[in-house]
């Protein structure tokens, strides 16, 4: 029997358990969208369609990725098994030679030796199942591939040795029963056939794959048995209910994007964690802007203070990613002002705590203070008395100041509402400026009871952000005293996932270049004439003072 005729019957078979309507249509998911979704998202949709969708839908998909991204390997090799399915073996073989000249896997060589088969070359195709099967003995894909050919070349007994072996060492494999059978079936072995069908059990077998589910309702259909065809057709079709129906629910937050917006990664990412991805409720915008004209008078918040300082509200924990000069300490001076009980702000930055608080306007820098080096003792003692009595709803700290007992001590009897992360990249070990000091502030966190915490920074790439995240996740994060019920005893909610916002951190006023001198002299001349020649002030970074 030429494998060509089973290939056909098994995708035909397939794809009538197949969503026939178009996945992406029903996804509402545009060409724009598909070239801009996260990896792990895409992904997760390649595997949808090539489990459930016709041949045609993802080859479509397909050629939108490779326009965008470029001959990706993982692509072609979805390309290659798709073309395959579809029939198009010479294309299909195309497709695995590019592959190949880039790298050669097991599994483009299982690809190349059924394409080979099925497009006639069988020499060449028994050329490649000699080479994988004694080259991956121990690999269910390459003897799987292997005996695939040896059957369609009419050497099945071969074949079944191959898989006799493979199964001497992995009895419990269920691909090898599933294998036996179309096989036996193939080579006109129906009492063999007959035998590792039955060895399939009765029902369901647990463990089974999609893949192999489908593989196991065309063996039944070919035996006759109508009533386990039946059992499998409604349990492949249970199964691609549940799969759609996750793979709406990780699309929704990019389906939901205006095409034209998402053609933009830029513009995609600004929906997914820019300011327009918390929504602020008219009421809220209002109370918020009556406090910031109240502390502040500031007629109009700046882009993305509303998002975050209404997350803080709601007793949320946000990570902020905002420019320099994007108002970020106004984030949490709002709410600390706002709330009952005190907001610890934690800064590496000794200079800038105290700049911060005489910053203030004269009404809230009475109700803020900073605790670092610079203080003597008297001074140090009166500001913790002034802590653990609730006088300031301000304080800023550096991290090494939460290893010292008496400070904690003094911040639980205050009672905090808020906990400040303020440069916060520096606790990811990935990041430019990691500080061992930041390690220490999601225990001393804990033993303040978890208030929500806001994480704010200038400068985080993606997998800085996700560390950050990850970091001040916690599983009991008090619920804001301004959203609480004061009269009840039970326990604070469980906090979501910290909430992400993130602004364009790219200055457009800012220019970085190198130039390059021949020696000290013209680097000076040079120097020299750029600062006679340019107004305003500005910094000169040496390497050192001779």
């Amino acid at each position: 029997m030429s494998i060509k005729t089973e290939q056909a019957q098994t995708a035909n078979s397939a794809n009538g358990h197949k969503n026939r309507a178009g996945a992406l249509e029903n996804l509402k998911l545009t060409a724009a969208h598909l070239v801009n979704l996260p990896p792990e998202v895409r992904d997760q949709l390649l595997r949808y369609l090539a489990d459930w969708a016709e041949p045609a839908e993802m080859l479509t998909t397909l050629d939108a990725l490779r326009n965008a991204h470029g001959p990706l390997l993982f692509l072609l090799d979805f390309e290659a098994a798709t073309r395959i399915r579809q029939g198009e073996y010479a294309a299909a073989l195309e497709v695995i030679e590019r592959r190949q000249r880039r790298s050669t896997t097991v599994n483009s060589q299982a690809l190349e030796a059924k394409a080979l088969l099925a497009a006639g070359y069988e020499e060449h195709a028994a050329g490649v199942a000699d080479d994988i099967s004694q080259a991956y003995p121990r690999n269910i894909m390459a003897i799987g591939a292997a005996a695939e050919v040896y059957t369609g070349l009419g050497r099945f007994e071969h074949a079944r040795a191959l898989l006799d072996a493979y199964a001497a060492r992995r009895p419990s494999d269920l691909q090898v029963n599933l294998l036996m059978a179309q096989l036996a079936r193939q080579a006109d072995e129906e009492a063999l056939a007959t035998e590792y069908t039955r060895r399939l059990g009765p029902g369901i077998p647990a463990g089974i794959t999609d893949a192999q589910l489908q593989q196991m309702g065309i063996l039944l259909a070919k035996a006759g048995a109508a009533e386990s065809v039946n059992a499998v057709q409604l349990e492949l079709e249970r199964r691609r209910q549940r799969t759609w129906q996750e793979l709406q629910q990780v699309l929704a937050p990019f389906t939901g994007v205006e095409a034209s917006a998402a053609a933009n990664s830029t513009e995609l990412y600004r929906h997914l964690s820019g300011p327009e991805s918390i929504q602020v409720e008219r009421k809220e915008q209002r109370n918020i802007q009556l406090e910031a004209v109240r502390h502040f008078g500031f007629m109009k918040l700046r882009h993305g203070q509303m998002e975050t300082i209404a997350t803080i509200l709601r007793g949320e924990s946000i990570l902020a990613v905002m420019p320099t000069g994007a108002g970020k300490s106004l984030c949490y001076q709002l709410p600390a002002l706002t709330l009952p009980q005190a907001t610890l702000v934690i800064s590496p930055l000794i200079a800038l705590m105290k700049d911060q608080v005489e910053s203030l306007p004269a009404a809230a820098r009475a109700q803020a203070t900073f605790i670092n080096s610079t203080l003597n003792e008297d001074e140090l003692a009166r500001r913790m008395t002034g802590i653990a009595n609730n006088e300031y709803k301000l304080i800023y700290a550096a991290p090494e100041r939460l290893r010292q007992r008496a400070f904690l001590r003094a911040l639980r009897s205050a009672g905090l509402n808020l906990f400040v992360v303020d440069e916060a990249h520096c606790v990811s070990l990935w990041g430019h400026d990691f500080r061992p000091d930041y390690l220490f502030i999601q225990e001393a966190r804990n033993e303040l009871g978890n208030p929500p915490a806001l994480a704010m920074t200038a400068t985080a790439p993606p997998a800085v952000r996700d560390e950050i995240v990850d970091y001040i996740s916690t599983d009991g994060a008090l619920t804001s005293a301004l959203s609480k019920n004061e009269d009840t005893d039970a326990p604070p909610a469980a906090s979501a996932r910290p909430r992400v916002i993130a602004l364009d951190i790219f200055r457009d006023n800012l220019h970085l270049s190198a130039l390059r001198f021949h020696n000290d002299e013209e680097k000076l001349a040079a120097l020299l004439k750029f600062v006679s020649e340019t107004e305003g002030s500005g910094i000169i970074y040496v390497s050192s003072r001779a």
